[in-house]
């Protein structure tokens, strides 16, 4: 497994894992803006080398999102950019916020939530 030092963006640290997977952990505190998803998409784009990364995201209880911000999230033009998603979440309310992500904007590739980090870093590591 590879690790580089983290990156920080406004909203989140963001760090390469593998070849392919990077770790996306939200700030606490911060609210999500539509602006963030371009800092990050820059971010990942600079350390995969324009590859299609396999992102674990880990959401805390009090993330929070702008009304755009999902809907921007689930864009067809922004699926194209990733090759799979784990959700990390510790709350129901997180749970069902993420799965309505999933069930609005049904992403084209795969995606799945967990309560745990490992569980979802070997979920990614299985995905081709």
């Amino acid at each position: 497994m590879i690790q580089t030092r983290p990156s920080e963006t406004k909203s989140s640290i963001i760090e390469k894992l593998d070849d392919d997977i990077l770790k996306i952990a939200r700030k606490q505190g911060i609210k999500m803006e539509v602006e963030d998803l371009e800092e990050i998409a820059i971010v990942y784009k600079r350390l995969l080398q324009n590859r299609l990364p396999k992102l674990l995201i880990v959401l805390d209880d009090e993330c929070e999102s702008d009304a755009g911000f999902m809907e921007k999230m689930g864009d067809p033009q922004r699926q194209l950019l990733k090759k799979a998603e784990a959700f990390v979440v510790s709350s129901l309310s997180k749970r069902l916020e993420t799965n309505f992500y999933i069930q609005r904007y049904k992403p084209i590739y795969p995606v799945a939530v967990f309560s745990d980090e490992f569980e979802a870093l070997k979920w990614l590591q299985s995905i081709n």
